[in-house]
């Protein structure tokens, strides 16, 4: 996860239903996999960084932030 060491990796996400979770949850929040895709969705909209940059300029994370407070419970 961008700006830590933790990290979550799961493989083959969109081979098919049954290689998707219904939730993820981390603490007392949930995040179910409809808000999950939106994250991802939201993340592509970015592209992909140049020379492996992984800044995100103060704008680029005020709108993340926006979609992470939405989908993340």
């Amino acid at each position: 996860m961008l700006g830590s060491a933790d990290a979550i990796t799961v493989q083959d996400w969109y081979a098919g239903a049954a290689q998707k979770l219904d939730a993820v949850q981390a603490g007392s929040s949930t995040l179910y996999a409809n808000q999950l895709e939106n994250l991802v969705n939201a993340m592509a909209a970015f592209g992909a960084p140049q020379g492996g940059e992984m800044n995100l300029t103060q704008a680029q994370r005020d709108q993340l932030n926006q979609i992470i407070a939405v989908n993340w419970q």
